[in-house]
C-alpha cells in the first residue's frame, strides 16, 4: 500500500513538473534573439526571415513576449484597448504535429489569460468582449489555432484574409536597373521621400484604415527618414499619385495609386525606388542594420493579382502563405 502510495505521488509530481516546464514563458527580444538564433535555416518560412525583423525591430519592446521552453514557439502579444490583443505567432515547423498542437495550446492559453488580466480592471459586466487578431500568421498554424480558440476558449472566428509572402533578394544590378528606369520617368513626374504632410492621404485611401492607422503611418515616415527608407512616393505635377511604405517590423506594404494614374508604371518605381531607398540607408549604418535587408519582405492578397503579377516582373519570389485572422468572444468567465 505504502509502495502505490509512494508511486502515486511521484507519478503526479512527475506530471505537474511536466506541466510546469511546458507552459509559455515570458522573455525579452534580446533572450529570444539569441536562443532563435540558434533554430534559424536558410528555408524562406516566416520562422527563419519575419521573426528575427521582428525581434530587433522597432516594434521588439512593445507588449509581451512569450515562448514555450525550448522555443520552438514565440508570440508578441499588443494590447491596444482593453480586451483587445494583437498578435505575431511564429512557429519553427521542427516539432511532430503532436507535439506542435500541445505547444500551440500552451501558448493560447497564456496569451488568453494575458488578455482576460488586462481586462479585468475595464470591463464593466461579464459579457465584455474579447478578441484576439493575427497578423501574418504561417497558414499551416490556421487549423489547430482555431481549434483551440473555439473548443477551449468559445471564441468564434470574424475574419480570415489569405495572404502569400513574397520576399526580394539583393541582385547585383537592382541599383543600375532602377538608375536606368528613374532617367525614363515621363516630363513632371518625380520620386521623392514621404513626408509627414502626406501621411493623411495615405491613410484615408489604405484599405485597412483605423483608428490608430494615422498615428502608425507618421511613425512609419518618421522612421523611413532617420533609419531605413522604405516609404517612398511619386509625384505628378507635384501631386502625391502613387506610394509604397514600409512597416515598422521592416515589411514592405500599403502600395497605392490614385484610379486616375494606373497602368502607367508608376507602381513599378515607387516600389523598386522604395527597395533602393532601403539599401542605401542600410550601407549608411555605421553597425549592422537591425533588418534583415538581404531579403526584402511584403505581403500581397491572394485576391490582388494585379500586385503578384508586378512584384514577379520585379523579381520578387512568393515563398510561403499567410493568413490574418480574428476571434472573439462575449462571455469573459469562460476563459478563465
Amino acid at each position: 500500500m505504502i509502495y502505490w502510495r509512494v508511486f502515486f505521488l511521484a507519478l503526479l509530481f512527475a506530471r505537474m513538473n511536466s506541466r510546469k516546464k511546458a507552459k509559455a514563458l515570458r522573455a525579452t527580444p534580446a533572450q529570444l534573439c539569441k536562443s532563435v538564433r540558434e533554430t534559424l535555416s536558410q528555408s524562406p518560412t516566416l520562422w527563419n526571415i519575419v521573426l528575427p525583423g521582428r525581434l530587433s525591430s522597432i516594434v521588439a519592446e512593445e507588449g509581451h513576449w512569450l515562448a514555450n521552453n525550448i522555443t520552438s514557439c514565440v508570440a508578441q502579444v499588443t494590447l491596444p484597448s482593453p480586451g483587445r490583443g494583437r498578435i505575431n505567432l511564429f512557429h519553427s515547423g521542427k516539432e511532430t504535429e503532436n507535439e506542435r498542437d500541445k505547444t500551440m495550446q500552451f501558448i493560447l492559453q497564456s496569451l488568453v489569460d494575458i488578455l482576460i488580466e488586462a481586462n479585468r480592471d475595464t470591463a464593466e459586466d461579464k459579457n465584455d468582449t474579447l478578441s484576439l487578431s493575427f497578423n501574418a500568421l504561417d497558414r499551416k498554424l490556421l487549423p489547430i489555432l482555431q481549434h483551440s480558440l473555439e473548443k477551449s476558449h468559445n471564441f468564434v472566428a470574424t475574419y480570415n484574409t489569405s495572404c502569400g509572402m513574397w520576399v526580394c533578394v539583393r541582385s547585383s544590378n537592382e541599383e543600375s536597373l532602377f538608375e536606368e528606369l528613374k532617367n525614363d520617368l515621363p516630363k513632371g513626374v518625380f520620386i521623392r521621400p514621404l513626408c509627414q504632410d502626406d501621411a493623411d492621404l495615405i491613410n484615408e485611401c489604405w484599405e485597412y484604415k483605423g483608428d490608430s492607422s494615422l498615428q502608425m503611418i507618421q511613425k512609419m515616415i518618421l522612421a523611413s527618414e532617420e533609419t531605413f527608407g522604405g516609404c517612398v512616393g511619386l509625384t505628378v505635377d507635384g501631386k502625391l499619385v502613387s506610394w509604397v511604405c514600409r512597416y515598422l517590423d521592416g515589411t514592405i506594404g500599403m502600395l497605392f495609386t490614385k484610379e486616375n494614374y494606373r497602368k502607367k508604371g508608376y507602381a513599378a518605381w515607387v516600389l523598386m525606388a522604395a527597395v533602393s531607398s532601403i539599401r542605401t540607408m542600410s550601407n549608411r549604418q555605421s553597425v549592422s542594420s537591425t533588418f534583415s535587408d538581404e531579403r526584402l519582405v511584403s505581403y500581397i492578397v491572394d485576391s490582388n493579382k494585379a500586385s503578384q503579377r508586378l512584384y514577379q516582373k520585379l523579381g520578387w519570389v512568393r515563398v510561403s502563405d499567410a493568413v490574418w485572422c480574428a476571434f472573439e468572444t462575449r462571455n469573459i468567465e469562460s476563459n478563465k
